[in-house]
């Protein structure tokens, strides 16, 4: 009987237990079950997906895209509204009602914000940010920019920024840099946010850049060793190469064309007319968690120079993992291999029939191979908004000197760097972001030239970067030490800052000053050679060159109807000390030496934008440069003209140098690029000009025959030098171009330097196939 009851009752209570908890369960179901919404964010040119794209539910609560530019967002049921941001794009909202239980798909899609002042750039701060928004001046070249002027190399490329020239292959921004035989840079160039300056020249070795695969190319004028560390004393270009797309792309371009005949019949020392031809290609694309670029650039060019041939290829290879199963994580390696021949001379053989021929009739002739390797890992917390990078590339040099092995060099270049970078947004328009790193780089050098060095360097640097609704504060430092062979190591401890304020819709005031320093190259301080009879000397006791720069500047957005673009102008001063220039001593050599204190203000205009007018479209960017580049040290009372400056040219006296000023500088310069298209047909028109340099070295022109009369008679004729190139492409089909490129349009004889030449005329046909 007891049984019987206990068992009854032992079956009431459980039947009022899961009662109990069907109730429960099924209250939950109705009024507490999550929803889910979730999807990817994409450009909507480019389909590339976007990385840490605000989505937010409310003014605190949200969460931002990942690596792969996906998003989900766990929600009680209910109806929402998505409010999404991002640095250069239009904002996106979208209403969206879930019930319990649902979850939902929402791709999400953003609009590029069609306007210069909103292009997104990474390398003033190492993170992106909106041109409009940064404390420095910067230019942006674009792969249309490469592809208008068909460049025979990355010179071609970087000459179109105003404010910038290239002298004998060295970089030289807003004058901070003359010529130095090959020898040192005062500009940093990056390729993916990491150095390609050589371990033994330090120099820039541009037929190694990725012109075939460029996806952006940001130009930063002045100091910039803060966050670059040396050889940033002037400035910086970073060649951001593309990245694989949700759509596999390939890109094909040839280019055959050849060279008129010169201006003047006695200088030409050919039968028939030299060519000239490259071939680029392209694939991009993805595979499951796998990114993947490769590209190979061919070039071969007869010259116009007597015995000078280029030939040169190039290949590069990327491969990156992005493991779904680590959200954020990153990792990959990307190489570049460059074999390079060809012939090279200093100076004409005379200012007559020997314009185009060697002084001497010695070309010398060389094999150059490049190879970098980059390995890599980065990780984001989309969460934290953290990143962490490890970088590294190992970059060697390869130069045999045919005529001359004595002049061989192997150089190794092992470059190591960690950054973190956290930011933090505590509400709309309040962001700060913090940048720190720490660098190693181990360098060698094998070589007769330069003798056997191997040096070092470390250093720290960090940088914050504010921004509070219209004014954003930038402030950086970096500490970093040198040692080469047993000299003692050198410390140098660097600073900048920068302010920008927006003072209306479209008006930002810039200003910031920064201080750079370059530590001698080892070819400076090593270098023994004789070029065409000239001794080029050592000087092991060369010091670090130092400096600083600042700016103020006004940049200014506009929109008329179709028009829009903005207008830029700045005014800046920059002070160096012990700046290192090769000079003459007697009886007939060069050395390398720290000889100037100097100061170059200078003023720049630019203007970049874009309109349309019915059926046609222009495109433009305009810049114009002026500078006073002075020596500090000039003395009137001590220094004096030579007889031999002064010549006389149809009565009237010309003097060839001005002792006041830096040597190897154009005190003005202007660019033009403008670019119209008409349905399927675009025209491309380029213009340059340069005024003559206002001083070098006199025993330099010395050295070069007949150089002092044709300066002299260039000097009476106009004040500088103008470059005229055209061209015009046509759209066979959406994904095939024809074009037609002409440079030198006029035919006009003018040198790229003392004793040099550049080409007569030359027309070439380009094919585009992009799929």
């Amino acid at each position: 009987m007891n049984n019987l009851l206990f068992h009854t009752f032992n079956k009431k209570v459980t039947l009022l237990i899961l009662l109990y908890f069907s109730l429960f369960c099924s209250n939950d179901i109705l009024f507490g079950q999550k929803a889910y919404v979730s999807g990817s964010v994409t450009d909507k040119k480019n389909g590339m997906e976007l990385i840490g794209v605000n989505i937010k539910y409310s003014d605190s609560q949200g969460t931002v895209s990942d690596i792969f530019g996906k998003y989900k967002l766990e929600l009680e049921a209910g109806t929402y509204t998505l409010n999404c941001s991002y640095v250069g794009y239009e904002p996106y909202k979208s209403s969206i009602t879930l019930n319990a239980g649902d979850d939902e798909t929402l791709n999400i899609i953003m609009t590029p914000i069609s306007q210069n002042l909103k292009q997104v750039v990474v390398t003033a701060g190492k993170f992106e940010q909106e041109l409009s928004e940064i404390t420095v001046s910067m230019e942006v070249l674009s792969p249309e920019n490469i592809e208008n002027i068909n460049p025979f190399n990355m010179e071609d490329v970087i000459n179109q920024v105003p404010g910038v020239t290239i002298n004998k292959k060295q970089a030289n921004i807003r004058g901070g840099s003359g010529f130095s035989y090959g020898a040192g840079s005062r500009v940093m160039v990056l390729v993916d946010g990491l150095p390609m300056l050589s371990a033994d020249a330090g120099d820039i070795k541009w037929n190694m850049l990725p012109m075939e695969n460029a996806e952006q190319i940001e130009v930063v004028k002045g100091a910039s060793s803060a966050m670059y560390g040396a050889s940033a004393l002037d400035g910086v270009i970073n060649i951001r190469t593309t990245p694989p797309r949700l759509k596999p792309k390939t890109k094909i371009m040839f280019n055959y064309g050849m060279y008129g005949d010169p201006k003047r019949d006695e200088i030409k020392h050919w039968e028939e007319s030299p060519m000239f031809g490259r071939l680029q290609l392209l694939h991009a694309r993805r595979i499951k968690d796998f990114n993947l670029v490769v590209s190979t650039d061919l070039f071969h060019d007869q010259g116009y120079l007597d015995r000078v041939v280029n030939s040169r290829g190039k290949i590069f290879s990327k491969i990156e993992h992005q493991p779904k199963s680590i959200p954020g994580l990153k990792y990959g390696i990307s190489t570049t291999y460059l074999l390079d021949t060809g012939g090279v001379f200093f100076f004409w053989a005379n200012a007559d029939s020997g314009a185009y021929m060697p002084s001497g009739g010695d070309v010398t002739h060389g094999i150059y191979k490049r190879l970098a390797i980059d390995p890599y890992i980065s990780y984001y917390n989309s969460d934290r908004n953290t990143r962490h990078s490890f970088m590294n590339r190992f970059f060697q040099t390869d130069n045999h000197n045919i005529n001359n092995p004595d002049q061989d060099a192997l150089s190794m270049l092992a470059y190591s760097e960690y950054q973190f970078q956290k930011s933090w947004e505590m509400m709309e328009d309040y962001r700060v972001t913090f940048t720190t790193g720490a660098v190693n780089t181990y360098s060698k050098v094998k070589s007769k030239l330069y003798d056997d060095h191997a040096g070092s360097s470390n250093a720290f640097y960090a940088q914050v970067d504010h921004k509070i609704n219209k004014v954003n504060f930038s402030f950086g430092t970096r500490l970093e030490g040198h040692q080469v062979d047993t000299l003692k190591r050198e410390w140098v401890p660097i600073f900048r800052s920068g302010l920008n304020i927006q003072l209306a819709e479209a008006t930002f005031l810039r200003s910031s000053i920064g201080q750079g320093f370059r530590y001698p190259s080892v070819a400076e301080r090593y270098i023994k050679t004789n070029q065409n009879g000239v001794d080029i000397l050592p000087n092991p006791d060369l010091n670090p060159e130092q400096g600083w720069s600042s700016e103020i500047g006004v940049k200014q957005g506009y929109q008329f109807g179709e028009m829009m673009g903005y207008f830029d102008v700045a005014g800046y001063i920059s002070q160096y000390k012990e700046m290192i220039e090769f000079s003459f001593q007697p009886p007939l050599s060069f050395i390398a030496s720290n000889e100037e204190n100097s100061r170059v203000l200078g003023i720049e205009l630019t203007t970049t934008g874009k309109t349309k007018f019915n059926d046609i479209g222009l495109q433009y960017m305009i810049g114009y440069n002026f500078i006073t580049p002075l020596r500090l040290d000039y003395d009137p009372n001590n220094e004096s003209l030579l007889n031999a400056d002064s010549i006389d040219v149809k009565g009237e006296t010309i003097v060839l140098r001005d002792l006041k000023y830096l040597k190897y500088r154009n005190r003005h310069t202007a660019k033009v690029n403008i670019q119209m298209d008409y349905k399927k047909v675009k025209f491309g028109f380029q213009y340059r000009y340069r005024s003559y340099m206002k001083n070098c070295d006199f025993y330099l022109l010395g050295l070069v025959p007949g150089y002092p009369n044709y300066f002299a008679n260039l000097l009476y004729q106009s004040s500088g030098i103008s470059e005229f190139d055209a061209n015009i492409t046509y759209s066979i089909h959406e994904n095939m171009k024809v074009g037609i490129f002409v440079k030198n349009i006029f035919n006009k004889e003018y040198e790229n330097f003392i004793g040099n030449l550049a080409a007569p005329r030359n027309i070439a046909v380009n094919l585009k196939i992009e799929f």
